[in-house]
């Protein structure tokens, strides 16, 4: 008889655990989505964004928003639309979001770079970008080479040079053979008589 309710008593703690069990099977990961929907999403929305459907680029990333609110690339991927809509305001709290949420940097900086450059054509912005990336990564010479090529369409050959020669000393070899041509150029045009 003991033996009887010890059994019965197992088979009921079995039958209670059994339900909560699959109550916690069923509560995991919610509120989280596995990779491999974040990627299909992700790829939904860049599709829908490159092929100018904003609004649905938006509709998707929203709902990512709402899945994961702490995933910064959400927050970056929606800057993105607001960088194709030439919607600084927008583009700015998602982009800030993004870097408060631990999205690198440079990759952000860039962005902005990317867009006053292909966007707004101002050269201005695109100096002030080049000299925040430049302030963090001070020996990455493809940045001096992007604000050499900013002063050149600024007129402002002397800042250019600069930029060209200070990438050059970190190594660049497209700074070095840019350097070499101009050099070059400029002594032929001497022996020419054409510049002084």
């Amino acid at each position: 008889m003991y033996m009887s309710k010890i059994s019965k008593l197992l088979v009921m703690k079995k039958i209670m655990l059994l339900p909560l069990l699959l109550i916690s099977i069923s509560l995991y990961g919610q509120g989280t989505i596995n990779d491999s929907i974040r990627k299909t999403q992700y790829g939904d929305a860049w599709w829908a964004r490159t092929h100018g459907d904003y609004k649905k680029s938006e509709r998707i990333l929203d709902n990512l928003i709402k899945l994961e609110p702490t995933n910064p690339k959400n927050y970056f991927e929606k800057a993105n639309i607001h960088y194709l809509k030439k919607n600084v305001d927008s583009m700015s709290i998602y982009f800030n979001r993004a870097l408060e949420l631990g999205m690198d940097s440079m990759k952000v900086l860039d962005e902005y770079y990317s867009y006053y450059t292909l966007q707004m054509r101002d050269n201005n912005k695109r100096i002030e970008y080049v000299d925040k990336m430049i302030k963090i990564q001070p020996s990455n010479s493809i940045f001096y080479l992007k604000r050499s090529s900013i002063w050149l369409d600024l007129h402002n050959y002397d800042d250019s040079w600069k930029d060209l020669e200070k990438a050059a000393s970190l190594g660049n070899e497209q700074a070095k053979k840019s350097m070499e041509y101009i050099i070059e150029t400029r002594k032929k045009l001497k022996e020419k008589g054409i510049i002084k």
